[in-house]
């Protein structure tokens, strides 16, 4: 039986003891928010692909030029081309997707992406464009959980007294494309978006020591961290699967 008391400190703690190196870029960001990308009194359109969510400039594949990416609406056309990344990359990479060996399973990667396709339907998802062109480097699928039930025991809807918030079913960044901080870029763009839906807390759980990283970086709050105990009552299907993966929830409020 595993116990585990985690606070912030120590998450911390645990991220620095990772040995992980990630490349200096120069980033410039460009913040936006609600009223910038849609003009007072009017209403979004989530399916619009000309919606910016934000906008940063990084380096380009090469390593060396300067380019511009944008976050943005998924239109319909690249659908596929989005699932594609969260197949390759996110099932790939994600500690319990790797661990369970999904991408090895073709009907279980097909279910998935049924799934996934669903969600992209929703119109709320967002992806990372290299600018000038239509090449998606970085996913983000997202979505309003109004069911009033409990994460893993946690009760979100109670603690920020909210009858809904933003979630995310995944997020993959290109693995050529890394290094950008196109991770953080995208979870900076759910503010505008909770904005846009009139929603003040966004909530995920991190199962990744980069996105942890991330999710601290900007501010977000430690609900739970998710034990042994938990995923055997909620998720007993990870069970052989969590030996070493560090699952928290994490909450932020606009």
């Amino acid at each position: 039986m595993i116990k585990l008391h985690v606070t912030m400190n120590l998450l911390r703690k645990m991220l620095n003891a990772k040995c992980v190196v990630l490349m200096a870029f120069v980033i410039c960001v460009v913040a936006t928010v609600a009223d910038a990308v849609f003009g007072k009194g009017k209403k979004p359109s989530s399916s619009d692909p000309d919606i910016i969510w934000g906008v940063f400039n990084a380096t380009d594949i090469n390593g060396n030029d300067i380019v511009q990416y944008t976050i943005r609406n998924i239109p319909k056309k690249k659908f596929d081309q989005a699932l594609d990344i969260m197949i390759n990359y996110y099932l790939t990479d994600e500690p319990i997707s790797v661990a369970m060996g999904i991408i090895n399973d073709k009907n279980v990667v097909k279910s998935y992406r049924k799934q996934w396709l669903k969600i992209l339907k929703n119109g709320l998802s967002v992806a990372c464009f290299k600018s000038g062109t239509d090449e998606i480097v970085g996913v983000q699928l997202l979505q309003i959980e109004s069911k009033n039930s409990g994460y893993y025991g946690f009760d979100l809807f109670e603690k920020y007294n909210v009858t809904k918030f933003l979630i995310d079913d995944g997020m993959a960044v290109v693995s050529a494309y890394r290094g950008r901080k196109i991770g953080k870029q995208l979870l900076l763009a759910r503010e505008p978006i909770c904005a846009a839906h009139n929603l003040r807390v966004t909530s995920a759980i991190f199962t990744s020591t980069y996105s942890l990283a991330i999710a601290i970086d900007l501010g977000y709050e430690l609900n739970k961290q998710i034990g042994y105990e938990d995923v055997k009552l909620y998720r007993k299907s990870y069970l052989p699967y969590i030996d070493g993966v560090t699952m928290v929830l994490m909450s932020k409020q606009y």
